[in-house]
């Protein structure tokens, strides 16, 4: 019984303190209670990039890929003006394998479609930069699409 007592004593004498009224423990009151300064970066809004034309796919499994961007506003689609070697994964001329949206940072994001040899697609988000001559997907699973060349 003695030792249950002497950790009674410990354990009270390690409580905290009460704290004053309005000291939060959160970072986003300060100690009287008023609500701290959140830093916050600037609202971003460039233009989009230029995406409308013709881009070659440069990789060697659809090699002769064609995809023609058209914009409208602030949204673009992009279709296969000549399959090329992506023939054998069923894509057609005229059909639709880009729905992107432009953002605040002037980049192109959305949704890219994939197929598979054996029949099996979907679609697969990605980011695109261009420039005048150059078509970038910074972010996407298919490397067809990393760097394709402006076709003039």
């Amino acid at each position: 019984m003695r030792s249950l007592t002497i950790c009674m004593v410990i354990f009270a004498a390690c409580a905290s303190a009460p704290r004053p009224a309005g000291a939060g423990t959160t970072p986003s009151a300060t100690a009287a209670g008023t609500p701290a300064a959140v830093p916050t970066q600037p609202f971003v809004d460039k233009p989009p990039s230029p995406i409308a034309g013709t881009w070659q796919v440069t990789c060697n499994e659809n090699s002769g890929e064609l995809i023609e961007f058209t914009v409208d506003g602030n949204k673009a689609v992009g279709r296969v003006v000549d399959p090329g070697a992506a023939k054998k994964y069923g894509f057609q001329k005229g059909e639709d394998v880009f729905r992107v949206t432009a953002d605040a940072y002037g980049d192109w994001v959305g949704e890219v479609r994939w197929r598979g040899v054996s029949g099996a697609q979907h679609w697969d988000s990605i980011r695109l930069s261009a420039t005048d001559s150059v078509l970038s997907a910074t972010m996407t699973n298919e490397p067809c699409y990393r760097s394709m060349p402006k076709r003039r």
